[in-house]
């Protein structure tokens, strides 16, 4: 993807609610993504993206940058969607690491307690199900507090099936 100011602006500008951002399939280094959030916070743009990988320090970054919705690739198992509530949301609800102030952007500067709150009711995780195993564990995965949302995968689904009728001799 290729990302600049002025199409951050003109979401502004036309009004959408959101811009989108992809780490894992594109070039979005924490530098242009902090620039484009502050981009996006000024024209009132909620910035999203889809992170690299489930390593919470590389979570943390992209949070740390701005972003407000965090779409996360491949979750497989309740435990991986367990520590991703951890790494993304401050106590008491996970253990995410407070940064500046400039980030915590909601709430009030005077009461951490409550910015860290009004953070957490306002960050959005959003854990991509693209394998077999993920839907082989969705009753326990959906068992997970913090987490209300889901993406896919299709095509990353499907080459996991195929991976699994392999494996289970299975002719199609």
């Amino acid at each position: 993807g290729s990302y600049t100011d002025e199409l951050v602006e003109l979401c502004g500008v036309v009004g959408l609610d959101f811009v989108s951002y992809d780490g894992q399939h594109a070039a979005s280094t924490p530098e242009i993504v902090d620039r484009m959030c502050r981009m996006a916070d000024g024209w009132g743009v909620t910035p999203i993206m889809r992170v690299p990988d489930q390593i919470p320090s590389n979570i943390l970054n992209y949070l740390d940058r701005g972003i407000r919705a965090v779409t996360i690739p491949f979750l497989e198992t309740k435990e991986q969607a367990e520590a991703l509530v951890l790494c993304c949301m401050f106590a008491p609800e996970g253990r995410r690491s407070y940064t500046s102030q400039r980030v915590m952007r909601f709430g009030t500067l005077t009461d951490l307690k409550a910015m860290m709150a009004d953070t957490n009711a306002n960050t959005i995780i959003v854990p991509q199900l693209e394998t077999i195993t993920a839907y082989n564990n969705l009753d326990e995965i959906l068992q997970v507090e913090g987490i209300e949302f889901f993406g896919g995968g299709p095509d990353d689904l499907a080459q996991s099936m195929l991976e699994y009728n392999r494996r289970m001799d299975w002719d199609y």
